[in-house]
């Protein structure tokens, strides 16, 4: 029997990606393995609304493919590197924080990545509150959080 896709046995993979290979019938690795990354693409266009732009689609599908193609080598090699966890990656970008900040709504984001959100929209990205960069503070507990996790992985 082929492993599961779940948060329990991918550490790291978030719900949103979880969600979207579910959707695209992708539940196991044997799932996986014997289909191409189209069938992912395809959901994900599928999903698309107008609440989110075109920068939040296309990180989500670069961050789907980088959990799509570390599960099909997993599938013939376990000690193949995992994308990062996706709890020190950047919602906004899809990338490792570099200057993670928090929100007064307590959301965290890199802060170039919320800087470039807030000069367009003026608004927290997730509670659409307004808000302005004087508004973020530090996240220096998951600053730290990073480095430890660069320095005994390779990211």
């Amino acid at each position: 029997m082929s492993t599961l896709l779940s948060k329990s046995n991918f550490i790291g993979i978030s719900k949103t990606v979880l969600d979207i290979f579910h959707k695209s019938n992708l539940t196991t690795i044997d799932d996986v393995r014997n289909n191409e990354f189209s069938v992912v693409e395809k959901t994900v266009n599928e999903l698309q609304s107008t609440n989110y732009n075109y920068f939040y689609w296309l990180a989500l599908i670069n961050r789907c493919s980088d959990w799509f193609w570390y599960i099909k080598n997993y599938a013939y090699n376990s000690s193949y590197n995992s994308p990062p966890p996706d709890i020190i990656v950047c919602p906004l970008g899809h990338n490792i924080y570099i200057d993670p900040v928090i929100t007064p709504d307590g959301n965290t984001y890199d802060k170039n990545n919320l800087e470039i959100w807030v000069k367009k929209f003026n608004k927290e990205p997730i509670t659409s509150k307004p808000m302005s960069m004087d508004d973020v503070i530090p996240n220096k507990q998951l600053k730290k959080t990073i480095e430890f996790v660069r320095t005994h992985r390779n990211y």
